[in-house]
């Protein structure tokens, strides 16, 4: 059955509730529909009889002329079709299992770009050799703005497992309810973690689809991957296709809740940070980069496919479709992927600490009773307020896995940003990071050989703490994340993981 998908803007979810909430029209004119999609560019998914034929005809850059296909003459000549190329690029030794997963049928379509890209979709999902189109969305920055860090330097929290100096002023760790605003608990309860000497894995790495993380950052260089096979490069750039990523604050804030180095003397905590002090490295950030400021050009699937072939078992994604309630089918098969694939070698043998992966999706920040990020197999995240209420941006629905803090004025979440810089922001953008970092440290107490994304969800749902009575009108998933019992939920399967 051929598919044919409308997709709409893609936003970073970082919104302030302050700022003005886009409201889609109805019904929608030709005209006004194009105006939503970049122009000149499209992805298909092709039959496979269709892609043998593309590829005898792919260049040595990977693009394929389409003039060249005479399955595609007729149509590349109505559009102005200029190029084709695999969306999921060929990927080496691991090209076997993309084509068993049939990610090799997926491409990307340039055209005219004065042509309708609404005209332009129904003549190829007309087209026999066609099964899956999908407009490519005009991609937006949706954020709040950022509140930079300018006081002077922090106080050592009292009882603190560490010494550093913003630690303090992230409520979202730990939350004494002595803040205007606050609710004593409404924090992921990392804490007791730390003080027993759970702080993260250097084996771990989560992929940050994102901007571009600043991977020398004073709080973040520690606990940055780098690609053995581009020395100096800490993932990609997916919209210029580079190994240079350019440092943005959305992702750098995104990653220093997930990892920024603990126990160091400078700025905060990241929740799987490791302890700088005892010489206990954290989890790894490795970057891919989907967005250049407020734009982006690429595919988002690419991305998180990349990060499984790469070594990533935990993919964080603070970003959706805002018009959209339920995800599209290039990102269900780039997930379908990474939660497959993840922590494997070419062999299909294990080799991270993870069999298989787990990818985390912002629920969005629009107000309303839906998601893009509704497929069964991604972890979706609500936000909180820091009172253990629904934060007001916040989706909710019957799609929601896990609700993490995602702050509200005045108790945002502070973290690093670009040039040794800190600051607050608010946003499920916000929340997300909290349960990606959360796995990512039980991932480190927990995992293993053999051990699953299954049971990694089955701990961090399971174990989360019913804030149902906070929020009698709102579904927000199984509760508030809650990693110290995450990580004691069942019982250490794998003990003899850490006695080397």
């Amino acid at each position: 059955m051929r598919k044919l998908s409308l997709i709409l803007p893609l936003f970073l979810l970082l919104a302030c509730v302050d700022e003005e909430i886009f409201d889609p029209g109805k019904n929608l004119s030709v005209k006004e529909e194009d105006l939503l999609f970049r122009p000149g560019q499209m992805v298909v998914k092709v039959t496979p009889t269709l892609s043998s034929s593309l590829e005898r005809h792919t260049g040595g850059n990977g693009k394929i002329n389409p003039v060249e296909i005479s399955e595609f003459q007729e149509v590349a000549g109505i559009i102005g079709m200029e190029s084709l190329k695999r969306l999921f690029a060929p990927a080496g030794v691991f090209e076997a299992r993309s084509r068993a997963e049939g990610m090799h049928l997926w491409y990307q379509v340039s055209f005219d770009p004065s042509f309708s890209v609404s005209r332009a979709r129904d003549l190829m999902a007309s087209h026999p050799g066609i099964s899956a189109v999908e407009c490519d969305p005009m991609k937006r920055l949706y954020a709040d703005t950022v509140v930079e860090y300018a006081a002077p330097s922090g106080v050592i929290l009292s009882g603190a497992p560490f010494d550093d100096p913003l630690l303090y002023r992230q409520w979202h760790y730990c939350n004494d309810g002595s803040r205007e605003g606050t609710a004593p608990g409404c924090d992921i309860n990392v804490f007791p973690l730390w003080k027993e000497g759970v702080t993260g894995r250097d084996d771990v790495i989560v992929c940050v689809v994102d901007g571009g993380v600043d991977d020398t950052h004073e709080d973040l260089a520690g606990n940055i991957w780098f690609n053995p096979e581009i020395p100096g490069s800490c993932g990609y750039n997916f919209c210029d296709d580079s190994p240079d990523v350019t440092p943005d604050d959305h992702a750098t804030h995104v990653a220093g809740t997930i990892a920024a180095v603990n126990n160091n003397g400078l700025g905060g905590c990241g929740i799987a940070g490791g302890d700088h002090a005892k010489g206990i490295p954290g989890v790894k950030i490795m970057s891919c980069q989907i967005f250049t400021g407020n734009e982006s050009v690429c595919s988002p699937a690419a991305a998180i496919k990349w990060g499984a072939d790469h070594g990533a078992v935990i993919c964080q994604n603070s970003w959706g479709y805002p018009e959209l309630d339920e995800t599209p089918e290039s990102i269900k098969a780039a997930v379908d992927y990474f939660v497959k694939y993840a922590g494997l070698n070419a062999e299909g043998v294990q080799t991270g600490p993870m069999a298989g992966g787990l990818v985390v999706f912002a629920a969005g920040n629009e107000r309303r009773m839906a998601s893009s990020s509704t497929y069964e197999s991604i972890l979706n995240v609500t936000s909180l307020g820091a009172g253990f209420v629904k934060a007001p941006y916040s989706n909710w629905g019957a799609f929601a896995d896990l609700a993490a803090p995602g702050g509200y004025k005045p108790n945002r979440v502070l973290s690093t940003l670009p040039g040794n810089r800190y600051g607050w922001m608010s946003g499920t953008s916000m929340a997300c990071p909290h349960v990606s970092g959360a796995a990512a440290l039980v991932v480190s107490a927990c995992g293993g050989p053999g051990f699953t994304p299954a049971e990694l969800r089955q701990r961090l749902e399971e174990s989360a703490r019913d804030i149902s009575a906070y929020n009698p009108d709102y579904y927000l998933g199984h509760g508030l994340v809650d990693v110290y019992a995450a990580v004691n939920a069942l019982p250490n399967t794998f003990p003899e993981y850490f006695e080397e």
